[in-house]
């Protein structure tokens, strides 16, 4: 079954439960994995990866790639 499809699946057998219970350790489970995945996000890196994302951060400031904060507060609320 492909992935689109066990997603849909989920869905409907998730939208026919009357098991309020149930459904908590669902969303549990849900934010767990989201939690764990984010952990992952904030891995340690190497000083030279890190020297390298600075060269690269300097360098985009300095060709006028960036966004100031008030932009994206404005476009994206806050």
């Amino acid at each position: 079954m492909e992935i689109e499809a066990k997603k849909i699946k989920l869905v409907q057998d998730i939208l026919k439960l009357e098991d309020e219970d149930l459904l908590t350790e669902l969303e549990q489970l849900l934010k767990q994995r989201r939690f764990v995945s984010h952990k992952d996000y904030f891995a340690p890196i190497s000083v030279e990866e890190l020297e390298g994302r600075l060269d690269k951060a300097v360098s985009d400031v300095d060709s006028g790639r960036y966004k100031r904060s008030e932009e994206l507060l404005k476009k994206y609320g806050g």
